[in-house]
């Protein structure tokens, strides 16, 4: 039975054709507007990129030059002008330090970095740390004093990345921290919870603390913003870039961790982050996350083949070593093979353009037959056949056994 008469009936049917009509144009206007800004991003990341590196040229003469002078290389100079050649050296560092942050902030941002990780154990991590600050702990009368287990997991980590981060949060503690004194650095395994992006992995929680002013409360958000001063009183020459911490949270997201502050005026600061326990698992799944960035760079697809081993035959020792070696001498060396033991599985990640990933495909499927099974060599295309690596393996045996 119907309720309403027909001419209104009628009226309802246009309205919701009219409201569908404007959903489709507004869906349209977003679109354009998302390329826009995607183009606006490119835009100021590329003139970034090209400042950052013309300056460093002229820099570096005006550093040789200054230098140069104050080596009285080219003759004596009087205390007046030592003293004005001083100032042009320390400015010209920080200019220099302010093109280095920029241009390594720009290439974290659009994934321009590649990150060597790997297995890599905390307590050596942590001892170059110290190492490296000696110079500067004994110069600023502070003590290093480091808290961690000795069974601490080996974490996965570009490890001179890591180096950088706690690096930095050092030399920020060492700062504002109360003269004489100490600074902190200690690790521990986190408790099971969320702790990073890996929804399964295990986290250690590194954290450098120190005993100074401490920071209001109101400015902590404001801390890992880029250029973001806060006004605290430091000594002469004292002051950074104000991109340091965000250069540090770019780097520890693509590890998969987080990193936070928290202080109070008058009690210290605190700066914790986060770093994710080794596994073969994850080794695999952050090669696919940093491939799938390089795929996004370049605009360009990315090739998966899974490389299945027999189960029923000794697949080990010299003859795994003998495969491994045949594939790597088929691959660039911007590709990459990975052998995962808990599927008894090559996989090899390549991102080019659809003729020269196909043609890879067929040459490597045509002279493997002498290791394995046809079916044994499955493959898929991200991001079309999945957005992740689950949907993109079973899309790649589907395909493997309909061959």
């Amino acid at each position: 039975m119907n309720f309403f008469p027909k001419r209104h009936r009628k009226g309802i049917s246009g309205e919701s054709a009219d409201i569908g009509a404007r959903m489709r144009q507004l869906k349209e206007e977003l679109d354009r507007a998302k390329e826009r800004l995607e183009q606006l991003n490119d835009v100021k990341s590329n003139f970034v990129s090209v400042i950052s590196h013309e300056l460093r040229t002229p820099l570096t003469s005006i550093k040789e030059g200054v230098s140069l002078l104050l080596d009285r290389a080219l003759g004596d100079l009087n205390p007046r002008q030592e003293e004005f050649l001083r100032i042009v050296k320390r400015n010209t560092d920080r200019l220099t330090r302010l093109v280095n942050d920029l241009l390594d902030l720009s290439r974290l941002e659009t994934g321009g970095v590649r990150f060597k990780k790997g297995a890599t154990s905390i307590e050596p991590l942590i001892g170059s740390i110290e190492a490296s600050l000696a110079p500067l702990l004994s110069q600023k009368k502070m003590r290093l004093v480091t808290h961690f287990p000795k069974e601490l997991p080996p974490v996965y980590v570009d490890a001179g990345r890591v180096r950088q981060v706690l690096g930095h949060l050092l030399e920020n503690a060492l700062k504002f921290a109360e003269q004489p004194g100490e600074v902190v650095l200690e690790a521990a395994l986190c408790p099971e919870g969320d702790w990073g992006s890996w929804k399964d992995a295990r986290y250690v929680k590194i954290s450098v603390k120190d005993h100074g002013m401490g920071i209001p409360s109101d400015q902590i958000h404001k801390l890992f913003n880029k250029f973001e001063q806060l006004h605290r009183k430091v000594g002469p020459g004292a002051q950074g870039t104000g991109l340091g911490l965000s250069i540090c949270r770019q780097i520890i997201e693509r590890h998969g961790g987080r990193i936070w502050i928290e202080s109070s005026q008058g009690k210290g600061t605190v700066c914790s982050l986060t770093l994710p326990v080794y596994s073969e698992t994850l080794e695999l799944l952050s090669i696919f996350e940093e491939y799938k960035l390089d795929a996004a760079l370049e605009r360009n697809p990315l090739l998966i083949i899974i490389f299945s081993l027999p189960e029923d035959e000794e697949f080990h020792g010299e003859r795994l070593e003998s495969l491994r070696g045949f594939l790597e001498s088929q691959i660039r060396s911007s590709d990459r093979l990975f052998y995962y033991p808990r599927e008894n599985a090559f996989y090899l990640f390549v991102v080019s353009e659809r003729p020269a990933e196909l043609s890879l495909l067929e040459r490597i499927q045509k002279s493997i037959k002498h290791y394995l099974r046809s079916k044994a060599v499955a493959w898929s295309f991200y991001p079309e056949d999945g957005q992740d690596m689950d949907h993109l393996k079973q899309k790649a045996f589907q395909r493997a056994e309909a061959a």
